[in-house]
């Protein structure tokens, strides 16, 4: 990171994020992006109004003390030359008590804009003009271009900036009707200055600067010392109503309605105008008995820099640090692997930006009059984020490293409301606690220990995301060595067996997907599609042991064995089917094995005995494969939205929703993108696009097994139609139908996106089919593709539970037709087809126990539970929730009486 990105960060990257998150908040309410940009303009000048109010003081104070020094100043200047007018002016300057920096006064309205308007230009010419393209807003027909409202033969003039530029200009002429010709020259400059930049930008952004010069204009017209009272209250009550109307008109309501509630706003502006009036009358009578001016104290400011402390460790070290340590591995991108101790940089570097700097401009601008009250606001912002992060919001389920959770959290009007009441009690508590002499003298101390407490706690996760880091490195390093691309070796003459595992993959889409390419059938040929089948668990840990391993390793028959550790027992349900086909002579290649030693990515040197003793060996073809944009993206993510999950989890509940966002955490900029695709759509899709690059081919007799799984069903992702390619689209609900006209509706993005990659994944295998034909490899292939569970889709009222679905398709060798068959199967079945008839009485090399399916007979025993991590199955049994359940399954799933809820 460059100096200039890490100022960047620090002071512009917070308010961006304040814009998205605001941004995203705002279009969820309306569903107009040019309404939302209008709203957030009015909301942020808000925010920032009592920084302008503080400037505008200052800037006043710098032109009163620039007019009673000008005087002297000419007459130095006109008696005085070189060094002896610079010693005279500079005692003069002493003398009177003005300083070269109290010049700066009269820019700070000016100064406080320039972040904002980078922040707001960098968001806005950004946005996602494919969401953008060709949306009219009023008169203007396209947000995504300069506006091109008034035409006079072919000369086109955009209005917006011209606008924008009148406004900005009486805005200055009110705000500067008393200061000196370089003030008002100054900011007339910047005014044109601004027209130039913004002439020919996108009318979106444009709107938005013009929504805040027509908020400066209104807020010089009210705050003019020297105006007229009647004219102030005139002004801010056609405004306030003419913004209320608006937002009223942008949602659809009954007439009866609209005239109600524009009542009601027209009727509260009234008291807000006669409030301020009466605020005016009172202060000024207030200001008159006023001898003393309140100066902070100075523990004040010791109070306010120990609370932005704990702040930005809370949100910038704590919780990203406690996030990453909780699964280490799973922040690593193989590709390009970097500690993932440097995403909490950057969180850092964000909460710095926010607290120690925005928040302090805020207290430094009021600290004078209000340096007590923000330090209030400031313990109660600690307590509710502290309360929240550590007592709720932590039953949300399973969170990706995306920071996205398996499903929407779930946050019920009670909870809620529970959860207001108490930060509102435990809020009222500490502002009364504070108020006694001691006790607010003690806050100081108590937030520097709660900083120390929170560092310990960081240094902790630190220390383990760097063991684990250093730990994949020393592993990484020697994997790499020997890597060549040409890893799957496939005979002529010989026979081959290829297990393919697509990672999530749906079975029920697979007619559908057919259906739609029938090309893929002829691709297909000798392919049998087993319609009927199960998987024994609703995830990748308790779905994949049985497929690799057999039914030995299902979740039932693993659970009985008490005798190893459950990731033993998973890694030796992978290398099951390699030590047997290896004990018998054949070649064997495992390519990304799902958890090998229960780590996210997987530890390849549980295959160290196998390649010692056969010619067996193990890789992560991630490695071969990679898109460098993809990977920028993953980077992205990760640097940005680790410090609004923080933000996310330390909101009362009645706000987290709003900034989660479905998971995209309010990045408008980005949603689309973060909706379709996971990292597991790079590098798996890449491999699946090359796999023929893979093949090593070899034109006589050897016996070769490859086992291989592939992720990129997992990641749900849009697609372009019909090729389905990479690209991402707009989603349209569509209807699909089967071979035999039944219909299946996807009305959601995310069921299509699944649709998408699952169709991707087939397209992309069929080719590679191909590939085998052209090269003489493939009717003596044996190849079976099969999921290791299946994804809650919504879509299948037909079977009990969707994600126990597994996909499964067996082409034997020289089988000529595709055929679809309903024959209860399970995805145990795997490693039994693999070797049949290959190897005669084939037993487990590591149990001795026969390798067959009789364990179907009678039906299968389905675990449902969300246990899925490694993390959580560290013992020699499940470890389960007392909700989970057993299932016992025969038969036809698709009939919900063939569901039996199973305890023994």
């Amino acid at each position: 990171m460059t100096f200039a990105a890490f100022l960047y960060k620090l002071i512009i990257s917070p308010i961006e994020a304040v814009l998205e998150i605001l941004f995203g908040v705002i279009f969820s309410f309306v569903f107009s992006n040019g309404a939302s940009i209008i709203f957030l303009s009015v909301i942020v000048n808000l925010m920032i109004l009592p920084l302008y109010q503080r400037a505008d003081v200052l800037q006043r104070e710098a032109t009163e003390t620039e007019k009673k020094i000008s005087k002297w100043k000419s007459h130095i200047a006109k008696y005085f030359k070189g060094d002896e007018k610079m010693l005279m002016t500079s005692a003069y300057y002493k003398e009177v008590g003005y300083t070269p920096l109290k010049q700066v006064g009269g820019m700070l309205p000016l100064l406080i804009q320039i972040p904002f308007f980078i922040a707001a230009y960098h968001f806005l010419s950004n946005y996602n003009f494919q969401k953008l393209n060709g949306e009219a807003f009023g008169i203007i027909g396209h947000l995504d271009r300069a506006d091109g409202i008034l035409t006079l033969g072919q000369l086109t003039i955009n209005v917006l900036p011209i606008l924008m530029t009148v406004l900005n200009i009486v805005a200055s002429a009110i705000y500067t009707k008393d200061a000196p010709l370089k003030s008002k020259i100054q900011l007339y400059a910047m005014a044109f200055l601004f027209m130039v930049l913004l002439y020919n930008s996108p009318s979106g952004l444009v709107i938005y600067w013009t929504m805040n010069n027509a908020f400066s204009l209104v807020k010089n017209i009210c705050m003019d010392p020297k105006g007229k009272k009647w004219v102030k209250i005139l002004t801010f009550y056609i405004s306030f109503n003419a913004l209320l109307i608006y937002a009223i008109s942008v949602r659809y309501y009954g007439t009866k309605e609209k005239i109600f509630m524009v009542g009601s706003l027209a009727f509260t502006a009234v008291l807000i105008a006669g409030a301020l009036w009466l605020k005016g009358v009172i202060s000024k009578k207030s200001k008159s008995k006023q001898s003393v001016i309140n100066i902070a104290e100075k523990n004040d400011d010791v109070m306010h820099w120990s609370g932005m402390g704990v702040l930005t460790v809370l949100m910038g070290l704590l919780i990203p640090s406690a996030v990453i340590s909780a699964s280490t591995q799973e922040f690593i991108l193989i590709n390009a692997p970097v500690n993932p101790a440097v995403y909490v940089f950057h969180a850092l570097i964000l909460a710095a930006g926010t607290f120690l700097v925005w928040y302090s401009v805020y207290y430094y601008l009021m600290r004078e009059k209000k340096s007590g009250m923000i330090n209030k606001v400031t313990a109660v912002v600690i307590l509710v984020g502290m309360t929240d992060y550590f007592f709720f919001g932590t039953k949300y389920g399973f969170m990706s490293h995306r920071f996205k959770y398996d499903y929407m959290p779930v946050i019920t009007a009670k909870e809620m409301a529970i959860n207001l009441l108490i930060l509102i009690a435990l809020s009222i508590v500490l502002l009364l606690l504070i108020r006694i002499d001691k006790i607010k003298k003690m806050l100081s101390f108590v937030y520097i220990v709660l900083m120390i407490s929170m560092l310990a706690l960081t240094i902790s996760n630190l220390s383990k995301i760097n063991k684990e880091y250093s730990d994949f490195e020393a592993y990484n390093a020697q994997m790499e060595e020997g890597y060549d691309k040409r890893i799957i070796p496939m005979s002529k003459e010989g026979k081959n067996v290829m297990m393919i595992m697509l990672d999530k993959a749906i079975a029920y889409y697979i007619p559908y997907i057919f259906a739609e390419k029938p090309e893929l059938i002829d691709q297909y040929a000798g392919f049998t599609c087993y319609t009927n089948a199960l998987s024994l668990g609703r995830c990748t840990i308790f779905g994949s042991p049985g497929l690799y391993g057999g039914y030995e390793y299902t979740p039932y028959y693993a659970n009985k064995r008490e005798d190893m550790t459950m990731a033993d027992k998973h890694d030796e349900a992978l290398k099951m089917v390699p030590k047997l086909f290896s004990d018998n002579g054949w070649t064997v290649r495992v390519l990304d094995p799902p958890y090998a030693r229960y780590e996210e990515i997987s530890d390849l040197t549980i295959f160290n005995d196998l390649t010692q003793s056969g010619d067996v060996k193990a890789y992560l073809t991630g490695k071969f494969f990679y898109d460098e944009e993809d990977l920028k993206f993953e980077r992205y993510i990760k640097e940005n939205d680790l410090y609004r999950y923080s933000l996310f989890r330390c909101a009362p509940l009645a706000l987290q929703l709003h900034i989660y966002g479905n998971g995209n955490y309010r990045d408008p900029v980005n949603e689309v993108r973060k909706a379709q695709e996971t990292d597991d759509s790079g590098g798996d899709g890449l491999t699946l696009k090359y796999l023929h690059d893979m093949v090593d081919i070899d034109e006589g007799c050897s016996y070769n097994y490859i086992s291989m799984d592939n992720e990129f069903t997992h990641g749900p992702k849009l697609m372009s139609k019909p090729d389905y390619m990479t690209e991402i689209t707009d989603f349209s609900p569509i209807t699909r139908y089967d071979a035999e006209g039944k219909e299946l509706l996807f009305d959601d993005p995310y069921q299509e996106a699944c649709y998408d990659v699952d169709m991707h994944a087939f397209i992309q295998l069929g080719k590679f089919f191909d590939y085998l034909r052209e090269n003489d490899l493939y009717d003596n292939t044996r190849i079976i593709i099969v999921s290791d569970h299946g994804n809650l889709q919504e879509q299948f009222a037909d079977i009990k539970i969707e994600e126990g679905e597994a996909v499964f398709l067996v082409k034997d060798f020289d089988s000529k037709e595709f055929t679809y068959s309903t024959e209860f199967m399970t995805n145990a079945d795997t490693p039994a087809i693999s070797v049949a008839g290959l190897i005669d009485d084939p037993v487990n090399p590591y149990t001795g126990n026969k390798l067959d399916s009789h364990e179907k007979e009678g039906g299968v025993i389905f675990l449902y539970s969300h246990m899925w991590s490694p993390s959580m199955q560290t013992g020699y049994t499940l470890n389960l929730e007392p909700e989970d359940k057993w299932y016992r399954v025969h038969d036809n799933l698709y009939d919900l009486d063939n569901w039996e809820v199973y305890t023994e």
